[in-house]
């Protein structure tokens, strides 16, 4: 493989004929997000008692949603939100996503969308594909 090219295995993030970033991107901002929020924890409390126990911190991001023109099933064009793209890279609207501060642990939450939606939409992705596709340990859906 070339220098600086991106496995073909790999999770990437790619629109249309330009370059394909891979989905570690992602990860690696999500990982500088949780220690910056630990260093700055850390620079704040002069006990250290807090840098010890950080399970249970979460960062709760949410994405953008779906608008519509008017009364309309018209869609406006989908613009992700630009700091939840930067943590998760997700392209779908009307999502969430969490990232454990203490471990980086990160779970993606996703629409349900009804079975229905397939003569639309097309097949519909398991949650274990949004995960793959999105370098994130966990996904659910946003019902659960």
């Amino acid at each position: 493989m070339a220098s600086g090219a991106v496995s073909r295995t790999a999770p990437i993030f790619q629109l249309g004929k330009c370059l394909a970033v891979p989905m570690q991107l992602h990860v690696a901002n999500r990982q500088r997000l949780c220690n910056r929020i630990r260093d700055k924890i850390s620079s704040l409390d002069t006990s250290k008692s807090l840098t010890h126990n950080l399970s249970g911190v979460f960062v709760v991001l949410q994405g953008g949603t779906d608008t519509f023109l008017g009364d309309s099933d018209a869609a406006n064009v989908f613009r992700q939100e630009s700091f939840f793209h930067w943590t998760f890279g997700v392209l779908e609207p009307d999502c969430y996503g969490t990232i454990e501060v203490a471990t980086g642990r990160s779970t993606l939450f996703i629409p349900k969308i009804p079975e229905e939606a397939t003569i639309y939409d097309g097949e519909l992705a398991s949650l274990e594909q949004f995960s793959k596709k999105y370098n994130v340990d966990e996904t659910h859906y946003t019902d659960e």
